[in-house]
């Protein structure tokens, strides 16, 4: 197969077929403080709210990597905010 041929089928096999994807983990822990979810916003509007059960702080503490969201997203730059909340009636400030 000469060059032309393998160029036209690998432009074939992707035109058409790219998928960029974006994975938001977090890891380590804000000291004692009681966080009960992070939402992570992107820049095109949505938001994720992902609650923390008690395992999976225990795990941030102890080093552990948690998934907060993971989709396609257009190949550019990406901005993305990040919120963590406190535990309602419990002691601690929560960051943003």
């Amino acid at each position: 197969m000469d060059q032309r041929t393998r160029l036209a089928t690998l432009e074939d096999d992707f035109t058409g077929h790219q998928q960029t994807a974006l994975m938001v983990v977090v890891s380590g822990y804000p000291g004692a403080a009681p966080i009960s979810e992070i939402t992570v916003a992107l820049d095109d509007g949505d938001s994720v709210r992902v609650p923390l059960s008690d395992e999976q702080r225990q795990s941030l503490r102890q080093g552990g990597v948690i998934e907060l969201c993971h989709r396609f997203v257009e190949p550019r730059q990406q901005v993305i905010a990040f919120t963590l909340r406190a535990t309602p009636g419990r002691a601690g400030t929560p960051a943003s």
